[in-house]
Parts: structure tokens; C-alpha cells; sequence
């Protein structure tokens, strides 16, 4: 989702009831991630889950991760999705060897099915 889409969502939210929210993200390569991050874990949202997405996972997910523990979010669950290729951005050296927090044991189609199910009528997936 881009950003001035996700902006356009928060605007409309304001004064209503929060937004469940599933954030399918390839975070670690720019910086338009961790900015969508910044934006979905305000008090408009109820973020049902981060999908890490995209290449490495398993480093988008330590990236995540630490992240999360850093802002003291570590309720929101964090889930890797299938890794499509090997690549490491120099970003993911931020999450090297983070092990405080744990992604959840579902996979990310799984994951995502289950709780747009859940909340068929509340939930969207970003």
C-alpha cells in the first residue's frame, strides 16, 4: 500500500471505531516499511499482525522483530511468510541475532485467511 493511500485510511478513520489490520510488508529494504509500521501501530489501528514478506524473510522477520520489542509493541504477532530468494540488504544487520521476540508459528497464507475470516467484516489487509 502506498503511503498516501494508508494516510488517506487513517483520515477517514479518525473518530470511528479502530481498523483491524493485517500489514503485509517486505520491510528491510527502504525506508516506506517502517514508516507504514510507525502509522498502523497509532491508536486508530488494532493491528492484527505483521507479514513479512518477499526474498529473505526470516531477516525481514528478525528486522520486525527488534522493531517491535524496541517500541515496546511485542502484543502485535509477527509472521513469515515463504522465503522466495536469498538476499541480504544491508538493513537486516539491525536485526542480526535478535531472539527476544519470536515470530508466531502459523504461516503467512494461513495466517492471513484466518483472520480475515475471523473478522471477515472488520479486518483489511494492507
Amino acid at each position: 500500500m502506498c503511503f498516501e493511500n494508508l494516510l488517506l485510511l487513517v483520515s477517514s478513520l479518525l473518530g470511528q471505531d479502530r481498523q483491524k489490520v493485517i500489514l503485509d510488508s517486505d520491510l528491510g529494504d527502504d525506508i516506506d516499511d517502517a514508516f507504514v509500521i510507525a502509522l498502523v501501530i497509532s491508536p486508530e489501528f488494532e493491528v492484527l499482525g505483521l507479514v513479512m514478506d518477499y526474498g529473505n524473510t526470516p531477516k525481514r522477520v528478525q528486522i520486525a522483530c527488534r522493531l517491535l520489542y524496541e517500541i515496546g509493541r511485542e502484543d502485535i504477532p509477527i509472521v513469515i511468510g515463504r522465503k522466495t530468494k536469498e538476499h541480504y540488504s544491508s538493513q537486516f544487520y539491525w536485526g542480526e541475532g535478535f531472539k527476544k521476540i519470536k515470530p508466531v508459528k502459523t504461516g503467512a497464507a494461513d495466517f492471513i485467511i484466518q483472520s480475515l475470516r475471523k473478522y471477515s467484516k472488520d479486518a483489511i489487509l494492507l
